[in-house]
């Protein structure tokens, strides 16, 4: 049993007693297709393609760690198709979120929440959907491994110093499987933030402290919450300065992107009530990583 377990495990039997039967998979995916913009496509594509994908992301088994019901992760996936393209093809915009729970509370913390803007995708009505971790086979699958794959990394980073490499790797592997594709996002030289960047950042040593950020955040700031607040928002604040390291390396990067679209909210709710003399060198950090929502965070220091 890995850290992730032992202490959701503890989390969940305190919170609703002994769990229930063990499952295999680990993902409690909501999808949803929107297809508004299409009106020479038979509805009945998307909504198949909505059953057809909340069933590949939820019943595949993408580790080999056995999941209870209660630890499963939280997360999204929304798709809104944009334009047909013909022979079954479509270009859509892809939001993607996660979050995992605080231990000994009822609240969820978000981990991610992306927009890919760059799917384009192959789906055949009652298709089987394909993949294998040993070759590109669709991009539909494709890029929903992916994302999987950075869902599992940034959780399991959360409960363990880089517990989430394996996953990571994994997605990265995703990312040079598809290298032969023509499909969008794959690729170094199209722009800085896309799959390849989100993944070849995520493992560089460079950004460990992204990584740091994950684990010193949740579990030795918010998972502690329950029993020291004012001293574990402290812990909590100071790891999320480490995000400043990050925008030194780069400040257009897509790891800064996670990382605002993500905490931007939770960071300032935290902030909100603090004593003004313990968080204003972090709104002023926070305020320049952020810079298109600086004012959000100045007004926090005002009277």
């Amino acid at each position: 049993m890995n850290t992730r377990h032992k202490i959701l495990g503890c989390l969940f039997l305190l919170l609703w007693g002994f769990p229930a039967a063990l499952k295999a998979q680990e993902l409690r995916a909501d999808v949803k297709v929107q297809f508004t913009a299409i009106t020479n496509v038979d509805p009945n594509v998307f909504k198949e393609l909505e059953k057809a994908v909340r069933n590949f992301i939820n019943n595949t088994r993408w580790t080999t760690d056995v999941f209870q019901p209660e630890e499963k992760i939280d997360c999204s996936f929304f798709i809104n198709v944009l334009e047909s393209r013909g022979n079954d093809t479509y270009k859509a915009n892809l939001q993607v979120s996660a979050r995992r729970p605080v231990f000994g509370s009822m609240y969820y913390s978000p981990i991610l929440n992306i927009q890919d803007q760059d799917f384009v995708f192959t789906y055949v009505p009652f298709q089987f959907m394909e993949y294998s971790e040993q070759a590109y086979l669709s991009n539909l699958t494709g890029v929903l491994a992916f994302y999987v794959y950075y869902i599992l990394g940034l959780d399991y980073d959360s409960f363990a110093p880089e517990g989430g490499t394996p996953y990571f790797k994994k997605a990265q592997n995703v990312v040079l499987n598809a290298q032969g594709s023509d499909a969008p996002g794959w690729k170094a030289q199209e722009n800085f933030r896309n799959r390849y960047w989100m993944i070849e950042d995520m493992l560089n040593a460079g950004f460990k402290d992204y990584r740091k950020f994950m684990y010193d955040y949740h579990r030795n700031g918010l998972d502690q919450f329950a029993t020291d607040f004012e001293n574990k928002r402290k812990t909590a604040l100071e790891a999320a300065r480490l995000i400043d390291n990050v925008f030194r390396q780069r400040p257009n990067g897509v790891l800064l992107q996670i990382f605002l679209n993500a905490k931007r909210d939770e960071l300032l709710a935290l902030c909100k009530d603090a004593p003004k003399a313990e968080i204003t060198d972090f709104v002023n950090a926070l305020a320049k990583v952020d810079g298109a929502y600086s004012s959000r965070w100045t007004d926090l220091l005002k009277n």
